[in-house]
């Protein structure tokens, strides 16, 4: 979904036992209570891109519980109401290599899913 690129961002912050919220360009990083053991640095880094990417670090860190992602595709062209955005779990080149279950909220131009883990994922349609 071609997107008007937004501007390079990120955040970093440490995470532990009692979660946090991550606020990072549009996006939102919800890390539930318990998801993690012992604390962890987070870095969620959003590039410019005319493609609505976001990367995790530690790639691959797992959680005990799902950790919720909202990605924004309010600077995409979105023509059709009829065809959901899904959030994709991505290679570097952007090769899709699994949709993760979404909701997409298409009046508020956004979608949401459930991640096990890190990497790095796209809003898809």
């Amino acid at each position: 979904m071609p997107c008007r690129p937004l501007a390079y961002d990120s955040v970093t912050q440490t995470v532990g036992f009692f979660g946090a919220v991550l606020r990072v360009s549009r996006h939102t990083l919800i890390i539930p209570p318990l998801a993690l053991t012992h604390p962890v640095q987070i870095t969620v880094v959003v590039p410019s891109d005319t493609v609505n990417v976001i990367r995790f670090e530690p790639e691959g860190l797992v959680f005990n519980y799902p950790v919720m992602l909202t990605m924004s595709y309010a600077n995409c062209n979105a023509s059709s109401f009829t065809d959901l955005r899904k959030i994709a779990y991505t290679t570097d080149s952007l090769q899709i290599l699994e949709y993760e279950p979404s909701a997409d909220d298409v009046f508020g131009k956004k979608v949401t899913a459930r991640l096990a883990h890190f990497s790095l994922y796209a809003v898809s349609y």
